[in-house]
């Protein structure tokens, strides 16, 4: 159960993910974790998943990555993908307080440019949403949009 946020903010965030999933039809699935591995929220069509064990793994491979790039000097973690067989996994870290991580389930045939352009859309909506739910009004312009 999720105790870091309220279910008013919660909600919202769950629209987020699944406007993401209506917007691009070959994105199948998409969570929310923080970065300490606990999920927040998902949208994911058509498989049964177990949602905390997801956001675990997606919270290890964040913060392997975040490892690797702090090792070879280059700078902050942006994004991770994962292309396998039958489809693709996009992992987002969202500078937010607290971190938070959005995991995007993609077809194989999705074109990957589109999925990380709206991927990202709905990472910054996600911060705009954190932004404005913990008062901090400088960031959470343009909530809504």
């Amino acid at each position: 159960m999720n105790t870091r946020f309220s279910a008013v903010v919660v909600k919202a965030f769950d629209l987020k993910l699944r406007e993401l999933i209506e917007t691009v039809p070959a994105i199948t699935g998409a969570f929310l974790a923080t970065d300490d591995g606990f999920e927040i929220t998902q949208a994911i069509a058509g498989r049964e998943t177990d949602p905390a064990r997801l956001a675990a793994m997606c919270s290890s491979m964040v913060a392997l990555s975040h490892a690797l790039v702090q090792e070879n000097n280059l700078g902050l973690t942006q994004n991770v993908l994962i292309e396998a067989e039958l489809g693709k996994i996009l992992l987002l870290s969202i500078a937010t307080t607290p971190k938070l991580s959005l995991s995007v389930i993609s077809k194989p045939s999705a074109t990957l440019g589109q999925v990380l352009v709206f991927a990202k859309n709905c990472a910054e909506g996600i911060r705009k949403i954190v932004a404005f739910s913990t008062g901090n009004t400088s960031q959470a312009e343009n909530v809504l949009s």
